[in-house]
């Protein structure tokens, strides 16, 4: 498809439906995990997101990032941690790098040494000053994505005749981060048409913003621009347009953009599942969609290749994304509900309900292996935000699930 065309998805259209079920075992290998310390966080440390590079696995629990050494999944052991002053929504792994979003503020961390992540840089997101007179970005719509080169950013913003849309970009050196400069802006002309970021994802010098469009609140159609961050240059019009279904995660890798995509109020058929797209010098060109029936998949991921999709009640299905036609891999069963994912070969580390996160150990054609890295704890010491780790020695007690510090050594026997 040539750049600036618009490709139009029909619901219609879809080639297979995929209906996951359990065909594989789940094995939950060691003892019940032993409390290791409190978490400090404004509302309990509640898991927004995970990460996972190599053998190191990142945790975003209440406002920390937590690290964890993961090369051997049956004992993993904590690393350290880095703690920001309010909760972090989001991270984005890079290659020595981590970008963490935390409000309308985007930080770049130095994960160069696990055990000792520590912040490079921290930049707020300007205020945008249209016509009109100037406005703050609305925080709730923000989304953000990042190559080892850039780091962009888009929300919803409120210009003089109406909401809009502006994407603005930042190089990443050595020094962490540099001054903002805008790279786009979508806008209507009335308050009653809502434009609104669900993902964006960055490739070297490519960003690519998903967002919807609605009328009066209920949800018509999601487009996907393409920003050139080179030149600034973008298409005239969005280089993708998807009917009945919103974008929620967007992955981005050579020559394939993966889109977690759920379906609108009123379609005929499904589209939750995964869009698979090939990007390149002429825009977008759709690969084929992997759907699911009845609900939405809860995260998608990607290694060497191969899609994870894990729905919300456990089942998760692979697919083999580097050819020009989708192929079914292998399905199983988690033991858990999962909320966010990130995978490395065959490992991943889930974060699942309530408020805890395990590891997985799937390889091809072989059998699903589960651990706790940790999980939830109101036991013994009475905190509601606790850290459990296998094999741990010790326990520590915090003055409520609200303290900004564990104190006081408890002892604690496993059952």
């Amino acid at each position: 498809m040539s750049r600036g065309d618009r490709r139009e998805l029909a619901v219609r259209a879809l080639p297979r439906v995929l209906a996951l079920t359990a065909s594989l075992a789940c094995s939950l290998g060691g003892a019940r995990p032993i409390p290791v310390s409190a978490l400090s966080s404004p509302n309990g440390a509640a898991i927004y997101d995970v990460a996972l590079r190599g053998s190191v696995a990142f945790v975003v629990a209440g406002n920390a990032v937590h690290t964890f050494d993961v090369s051997d999944a049956t004992a993993p052991r904590p690393l350290g941690v880095y703690r920001h002053n309010a909760d972090i929504e989001a991270i984005e792994a890079l290659d020595r790098r981590m970008v963490v979003r935390s409000g309308i503020e985007i930080q770049i961390l130095d994960v160069s040494d696990p055990a000792r992540p520590r912040k490079l840089a921290g930049r707020p997101l300007p205020d945008i000053a249209p016509t009109g007179g100037p406005t703050a970005p609305d925080a709730s719509s923000l989304q953000v994505g990042a190559s080892d080169d850039f780091v962009v950013a888009a929300c919803t913003t409120r210009f003089a005749d109406g909401y809009g849309i502006v994407a603005h970009a930042a190089e990443i050196d050595a020094a962490g981060v540099g001054p903002w400069r805008e790279a786009w802006r979508m806008a209507v002309d009335d308050f009653h048409t809502l434009l609104a970021p669900t993902a964006v994802a960055v490739a070297e010098t490519q960003a690519f913003v998903a967002f919807t469009k609605g009328y009066r609140g209920v949800h018509s159609s999601t487009f996907v621009q393409v920003i050139d961050l080179a030149d600034g240059s973008t298409s005239a019009e969005p280089d993708l347009t998807l009917h009945g279904a919103s974008i929620q995660q967007l992955l981005v890798r050579p020559q394939r953009l993966l889109a977690h995509t759920a379906s609108g109020l009123f379609p005929p058929e499904t589209l939750s599942g995964l869009l698979v797209l090939e990007h390149g010098p002429d825009g977008l060109r759709t690969i084929g969609m992997q759907a699911v029936e009845e609900t939405s998949p809860a995260a998608i991921a990607e290694s060497g290749g191969l899609a994870w999709l894990a729905m919300p009640d456990g089942e998760v299905a692979r697919v083999d994304v580097s050819r020009d036609a989708l192929a079914d891999v292998d399905r199983g069963t988690l033991p858990w509900s999962p909320t966010a994912l990130a995978v490395d070969g065959a490992l991943a580390v889930v974060a699942h309900s309530p408020n805890a996160v395990g590891l997985v150990r799937w390889p091809v054609g072989g059998m699903i292996e589960t651990w706790p890295l940790f999980e939830p704890w109101d036991g013994r010491t009475g905190v509601a935000s606790t850290l459990y780790l296998p094999h741990a020695l010790s326990a520590f007690r915090g003055d409520d699930d609200r303290a900004t510090r564990a104190v006081e050594p408890v002892a604690w026997a496993p059952k």
